[in-house]
């Protein structure tokens, strides 16, 4: 099920381009403040030797960097668990891959730069540098700072 609820399934579950306009609202409902309370569950892939249960999910450092692309000082998260466990593939290739269940507030969330480029670049797509496009075409988002690990739950 979509983490943003029902009303917005349409945006990442079609087969088609989502209109510009139901783009624009789901835009809007995220900067609602009562939905920027709203918890959700969003998912990080990483090395399963981590130990994430213990210290959370740390930001990325220029020491632990996996990623050219990747900006320091922020844990990626995606909206699918298979693009969670794609993501920690490519980062730690070899290694053996864990998928987590992150609960975040949809206020903590901010745009996936990294993805909007690589959609722009590659798929010649023209999104905007907003959370919204960063969720439904990016399919992902990012936290700065670390994430405790009584918000992550290892997926079963």
């Amino acid at each position: 099920m979509n983490p943003f609820g029902s009303r917005w399934e349409e945006l990442f579950y079609c087969q088609h381009k989502p209109t510009d306009r139901l783009v624009c609202e789901f835009g809007q409902w995220l900067r609602e403040k009562p939905n920027k309370v709203q918890e959700v569950v969003l998912y990080h892939g990483t090395d399963a030797n981590l130990p994430i249960p213990i210290e959370g999910l740390r930001p990325t450092s220029p020491n632990r960097r996996r990623s050219l692309q990747s900006a320091s000082g922020f844990v990626y998260l995606s909206v699918f668990p298979g693009m969670a466990r794609d993501f920690g593939s490519l980062g730690n290739p070899g290694r053996q891959i864990v998928v987590y269940e992150v609960r975040v507030l949809i206020g903590q969330l901010k745009p996936d730069t990294d993805q909007l480029n690589n959609q722009r670049a590659w798929a010649e797509m023209p999104v905007k540098n907003t959370l919204a496009h960063s969720l439904i075409f990016g399919h992902g988002a990012r936290v700065r700072g670390r994430i405790s690990p009584g918000l992550i739950r290892l997926m079963s």
